[in-house]
């Protein structure tokens, strides 16, 4: 799809509708919801003494599908400004500023940059930010997580600007968590405050309404499909050379949509919506060397998903040093 670029001077871009030469059929519950962003957004920064403008500019829109949804989303993007994600149902999945994205993350620091800011304080602003946006802060999330992220620029001579994630993991009414991205982030730098807002919750669970199993009645299952996973042609170079530790396996239990990682030719892509309550067993690996530069926490190892009802395995992971 193409779009037209036009230049607007001395005209408030706040009045200035979507533009885009290929018309598409927005929903009004959509329509409604990217407006009503729009203007979360910019109201939000101005109360925070932040640049607001970025949200007033025109914007295009398209439909992309978003595979963890298996669904298409509205995609409404202003260049270089804004990109806003929203399904069909009027539900919002993201708010990314690239300005301030782009910006902030283009710059060069010869030192770490270190955080002035506090995890409470993080936590404190990518609340407000999320109510902001939302409304109201979102149901059916665990406690958060503040982290502050130094990265390397992409010529690794240079620091970026550190950034602060805060993460809110789904759970249930049981308190489970679900295993992997679901939950809600928010990125922001301290100068510049939120340019990232995510929300990831695409798995459908029906509940517990049964005895879990306990870890030892899953480990013999979990330990054999560890092994074949080892051998599965799509990861068994990772694993040459070396042996699983079963007698660390750790394991938790967790809400996982099954995705079946050991099957098939590739690495699935699309998991069964349908989400279980699961043991979620991580087996280590070691090299036959003994490499691995913390023997007591290898980086390498299989993680097997056995469901918690009736041992049926679902899937999982594996992951490479």
């Amino acid at each position: 799809m193409k779009f037209r670029l036009i230049l607007f001077i001395g005209v408030s871009l706040c009045l200035l509708p979507c533009v885009a030469e290929e018309s598409i059929a927005v929903p009004e519950v959509v329509r409604n919801q990217v407006e009503t962003v729009r203007n979360r957004a910019a109201a939000f920064a101005e109360k925070n003494g932040h640049k607001n403008e970025f949200f007033k500019a025109p914007y295009s829109v398209r439909l992309a599908e978003r595979n963890k949804y298996q669904e298409n989303a509205y995609i409404f993007q202003a260049k270089e400004a804004y990109n806003i994600e929203i399904l069909p149902d009027g539900r919002l999945i993201e708010v990314f500023n690239f300005f301030i994205s782009r910006r902030s993350g283009n710059g060069r620091f010869e030192k770490q940059p270190q955080p002035t800011w506090s995890q409470e304080k993080a936590i404190q602003v990518a609340k407000e930010y999320v109510v902001s946006i939302q409304g109201e802060f979102p149901k059916n999330l665990g406690e958060p997580r503040a982290t502050f992220l130094n990265r390397n620029r992409w010529d690794e001579k240079y620091y970026q600007m550190g950034e602060w994630k805060v993460k809110w993991p789904r759970i249930d009414k049981s308190d489970y968590k679900y295993n992997g991205l679901e939950g809600v982030e928010v990125y922001m730098y301290e100068s510049e405050g939120p340019f990232a807002f995510f929300v990831n919750m695409y798995s459908h669970f029906d509940g517990v309404n049964f005895e879990p199993l306990k870890l030892e009645e899953v480990m013999t299952e979990a330990a054999r499909r560890a092994q074949e996973t080892t051998q599965w042609s799509a990861v068994k170079g990772m694993f040459s050379r070396g042996k699983l530790l079963p007698e660390k396996a750790v394991g938790k239990l967790e809400i996982v949509q099954p995705n079946y990682f050991g099957t098939g030719p590739e690495i699935p892509t699309r998991p069964d919506l349908k989400a279980r309550l699961a043991w979620v067993i991580w087996f280590p690996w070691v090299a036959d060397d003994d490499t691995n530069p913390d023997p007591k926490h290898p980086r390498r190892g299989v993680c097997v998903w056995i469901d918690a009802q009736n041992k049926k395995w679902l899937g999982g992971d594996a992951f490479a040093q």
